[in-house]
């Protein structure tokens, strides 16, 4: 009688990057905004994908400006700049203003080298 053999046990190999990193890779490399635009760029819905949320802002206040600088503090801040500058494109004389405002800000910054945020 033929004895069975064990099947080999299947190990899957641990990608190197963590979840967070996976999901910042994917989120950058999206052609999804994380901004849907409403009513002339005084208002606007943005995502989080590390949260799973979506919020709605008016674009002239600091609780915006705060969660933009949180997004780009967690990786995004490329991406906000690529949707920001897609939505000048798209329409130069609504969101001219918020771009500028959040240059102002300091939000496309990228921090130095060895630098900790």
């Amino acid at each position: 009688m033929a004895s069975k053999k064990a099947p080999k046990k299947f190990v899957a190999k641990k990608d190197e990057k963590t979840e967070l990193q996976s999901l910042i890779q994917f989120t950058l490399n999206s052609p999804y905004s994380l901004f849907m635009p409403c009513q002339d760029g005084n208002y606007v819905y943005v995502k989080n994908p590390v949260a799973g949320t979506t919020r709605h802002f008016q674009t002239n206040k600091q609780d915006f400006i705060d969660h933009i600088k949180l997004l780009a503090e967690i990786g995004f801040a490329e991406k906000i700049e690529k949707d920001i500058k897609e939505l000048v494109k798209n329409n130069p004389k609504d969101w001219t203003k918020v771009f500028n405002l959040l240059q102002k800000e300091n939000v496309f910054a990228k921090p130095e080298e060895g630098e900790v945020k």
